[in-house]
């Protein structure tokens, strides 16, 4: 009984001692750059929507050209300070690095099927601002092609930060287990 005791407490103390992290390391400043690039991007976006098909909505506006170089940049910067936040890879690397583009037809259009793979890599807080380089890539994409950002496609850039940032900051907020 006594031993069952003293290997119960040694369980204990070293289970004590270690724990295991859900998420990234919690880095204030990167969670306040984070809040303050979706606040910025989703101002955009909801002000692009707002003036389609105006000027003042037009990829060759100035606001236009004044937020897509700065966006990148501020988001470029928070993946590189993500990336310093731990070295082990995340989970989904595998999994998303053997799932091919899918191909889409779209009145008669192939789109998608010669586009390469994007290798995901780096732990999960870079993943998902990965997700969201992507977001901001496809959204000034399409305001290029065609000179507006329209109301649907306004919404689903805006659903689409949206939910990349939360996911990012549920990551950066998870306590430690």
């Amino acid at each position: 009984m006594l031993r069952a005791i003293v290997v119960l407490l040694v369980v204990l103390v070293v289970s004590g001692c270690s724990s295991f992290q859900l998420g990234e390391r919690y880095d204030k400043s990167l969670d306040d750059d984070l809040s303050a690039f979706q606040i910025e991007a989703v101002t955009f976006v909801a002000s692009m929507r707002l003036n389609s098909g105006t000027p003042a909505g037009a990829f060759t506006s100035d606001a236009a050209k004044a937020f897509y170089p700065k966006a990148s940049g501020t988001l470029s910067n928070i993946v590189v300070k993500a990336g310093l936040l731990s070295s082990r890879q995340c989970p989904i690397n595998g999994i998303a690095n053997s799932i091919g583009l899918p191909t889409i037809k779209i009145g008669g259009e192939t789109i998608a099927a010669d586009t390469p793979k994007t290798v995901v890599t780096g732990n999960c807080a870079v993943v998902t601002l990965l997700a969201l380089q992507n977001v901001l890539a496809d959204l000034e994409a399409s305001h290029r092609d065609h000179q507006k950002i329209g109301p649907i496609r306004g919404q689903l850039a805006i659903d689409d930060i949206n939910k990349a940032v939360a996911t990012t900051l549920s990551g950066l907020r998870a306590k430690d287990l």
